[in-house]
């Protein structure tokens, strides 16, 4: 008996040293990422991209404000858009649910809810036209006032608040990159300001280009990565999609230097958790293209490394020779 409990104890010893080898993901982890897909987008200068879950498609916006157009999930365009009138720079977007988008226009840093207001096919191609500035319900981040080219980059909604996140653009002297954080009720408030979520200063990052929330993806739900965020950096000097908790701190890293496409200026995700990046000078194909397409895909699920392999079955063997030198009970019977 006492040999038999030393062997089941070795075994437990080495199947907890396994597990203590293979802890449960603290991240999403982008470094189990790989690149998929990798092509040019037929769209001028794309710089936002938004996740549609009830077309399963993407809607991706031109940053000269005018151009909204929506595509596969493989980068085969579906329709070109238009808003009713122009934005000045629209430079982010992102999906609410019922058809409707919120935009993120950079130079008044407003944030426009907009939706297709009419849709027209001929000869097999297909014209939408979206909400314009006009029409839109716009909450103003700071009013209203023209702030250039260092404004709203990006923005995200966040279901586990009903809020929304926002990245800021430095830039321009003594302005600093900016996380933001608001809960708006469209139609009920058009100006305010937003609070800052956390200071992205440590992350090292030279620019902020966009922002998307895990928990947009409701199959990460129960995951101790839910709440986390992506944040994507296009500086030449700091190409990196990071992954961040709420109050800022580092969770995990995806390089984005060797990407063809030059200026990565969009990121969203979406339900079986691929990740989408879509930036200008692309030019991958078709030839002469402006802007590009990338597709993160997860690997699959990782196996055990052959240390931890062989410390597995070696504590397997440990339990079945046990068991096999064990001599079996006697059936008594009364």
């Amino acid at each position: 008996m006492t040999r038999f409990r030393n062997r089941l104890m070795l075994a437990g010893a080495a199947l907890a040293a396994l597990a203590t080898a293979a802890p449960a993901a603290a991240a999403l982890d982008l470094s189990t990422y790989t690149v998929s897909l990798q092509r040019g987008l037929d769209i001028a200068e794309a710089s936002g991209v938004a996740y549609n879950y009830d077309r399963n498609s993407l809607l991706v916006v031109g940053d000269e404000g005018d151009v909204a157009n929506e595509f596969a999930l493989d980068g085969t365009k579906l329709s070109t858009g238009a808003f009713q009138s122009t934005f000045r720079d629209a430079e982010g977007i992102t999906y609410i649910g019922n058809g409707q988008y919120v935009l993120a226009d950079e130079r008044r840093e407003a944030m426009a809810k907009i939706q297709a207001v009419s849709t027209t096919t001929t000869n097999g191609a297909t014209s939408v036209v979206y909400t314009g500035t006009n029409q839109a319900q716009t909450y103003l981040v700071n009013g209203g006032t023209n702030v250039g080219n260092n404004g709203l980059e990006g923005v995200a909604f966040d279901p586990l608040t009903g809020g929304y996140f926002g990245v800021k653009q430095g830039g321009a002297p003594g302005v600093a990159e900016r996380v933001y954080f608001t809960t708006i009720a469209f139609g009920s408030t058009t100006t305010g300001t937003t609070s800052l979520a956390f200071d992205p200063a440590p992350l090292g990052l030279a620019t902020l280009s966009d922002i998307a929330v895990l928990a947009s993806n409701p199959n990460f739900a129960g995951t101790d990565y839910y709440g986390n965020l992506l944040l994507l950096s296009a500086d030449a000097s700091t190409r990196r999609l990071i992954e961040v908790t709420r109050s800022g701190a580092l969770v995990s890293s995806f390089d984005l230097s060797s990407l063809a496409i030059q200026v990565i200026e969009g990121v969203s995700l979406d339900h079986s958790g691929n990740i989408y990046l879509v930036g200008e000078l692309g030019g991958v194909s078709p030839s002469g293209t402006t802007s590009g397409l990338v597709v993160l895909s997860r690997a699959s699920s990782a196996v055990p490394e052959p240390a931890s392999w062989a410390m597995m079955i070696g504590g397997f063997g440990l339990v079945g020779a046990a068991m096999r030198r064990r001599q079996p009970a006697t059936l008594r019977t009364i």
